[in-house]
């Protein structure tokens, strides 16, 4: 897996459990205190998120930072 491809994933498993949890980007967004447009281009693998964010991420979602990255088959 290259770079592109694990942000593309990672911003699946985000979008994942996102809805998972019942919220639209505009909720998670206020939630982690950024903008919409930032998720979104998180959730599309368009943005490096920095590890920071990612644990901001994991809390809100309240699910373990490995759930963001781990493979299922």
């Amino acid at each position: 897996m290259d770079e592109t491809e694990l942000f593309k994933f990672f911003g699946a498993r985000v979008k994942y459990y996102r809805k998972h949890k019942g919220w639209n980007q505009l909720e998670m967004a206020l939630e982690l205190g950024m903008h919409p447009n930032e998720l979104s281009n998180i959730e599309c693998g368009r943005r490096n998120p920095t590890l920071k964010t990612v644990f901001k991420i994991a809390c809100v979602l309240n699910v373990d930072i490995k759930d963001l990255f781990e493979f299922r088959e």
